[in-house]
């Protein structure tokens, strides 16, 4: 059959049409390699509560340490709450005794020790004892007290690993500490100068940390077939049923 020049136009533009239809078609049904497949569905979370409790530790983190006159005791100090907690505030004591004095109604020769400590954010605090009086010097606001909240987590342990993972590095701190001694005799008495050569002290840390304690998880689906409640015409529903569309996304609440 011959065609008329304008039917063969019209022809190829049809065919033209159909094969860009088609590459359209097949373009937007295409599988998304991105899509989650069969079998791979997001795991259920539950929602954990935490709660914050207070804890306060003496211990002694120096011990019979000699300070000359003639020189200067310079050390850093580290001080550490147990892993998991937050520790938020620090006293540290220096705790000595006068090892020479002399004088039967009044003492005499009384050693001044001097106290120097730096933080880690540059706050520097001095006191001084003189007799062997100690010296305390108080550190707060080392951290933030810590707030009840709650999390979503597969299980308690994924639970423990995301709050000690929010709280990471805020059970320590480090100090610069300094100590200086004045003996209390003077050179007019040579005898007693040249015995006391100094004194010692021992450091002892005082610190108030929280330890989280999580409560059980909540989970909705937990017997949802035997906990039911009443329509209006007294059929039964399953509380599932008001729960079998919620998701969850794992975030902070």
């Amino acid at each position: 059959m011959n065609l008329k020049k304008n039917d063969k136009i019209i022809l190829t533009v049809g065919v033209a049409i159909l094969i860009i239809a088609g590459i359209g078609i097949a373009v937007y049904t295409s599988p998304d390699t991105d899509e989650i497949k069969a079998g791979d569905t997001e795991p259920d979370y539950l929602s954990f509560s935490y709660n914050w409790m207070r804890q306060t530790t003496d211990n002694i983190v120096g011990n019979d340490i000699y300070v000359e006159k003639s020189s200067t005791y310079n050390d850093n100090l580290a001080i550490n709450s147990p892993t998991g907690s937050v520790m938020t505030s620090i006293e540290i004591q220096i705790i000595w005794e006068d090892d020479y004095t002399y004088g039967i109604l009044r003492t005499k020769g009384e050693d001044t020790l001097t106290v120097t400590i730096t933080d880690e954010n540059g706050v520097s605090k001095t006191e001084s004892g003189t007799g062997g009086n100690n010296i305390t010097l108080q550190f707060n606001n080392i951290n933030d007290i810590p707030s009840p909240d709650s999390i979503l987590a597969e299980d308690t342990t994924d639970a423990m690993n995301i709050l000690e993972g929010m709280i990471s590095g805020e059970n320590n701190a480090n100090f610069d500490i300094e100590v200086n001694v004045e003996t209390g005799e003077r050179l007019f008495r040579p005898l007693k100068f040249l015995r006391d050569k100094g004194n010692d002290f021992q450091i002892n840390a005082k610190y108030t940390y929280y330890f989280y304690e999580l409560d059980e998880p909540i989970d909705d689906n937990d017997d949802d077939e035997d906990k039911t409640t009443n329509n209006d015409d007294g059929s039964n529903i399953g509380v599932g049923d008001f729960y079998k569309n919620l998701c969850y996304g794992r975030s902070m609440i």
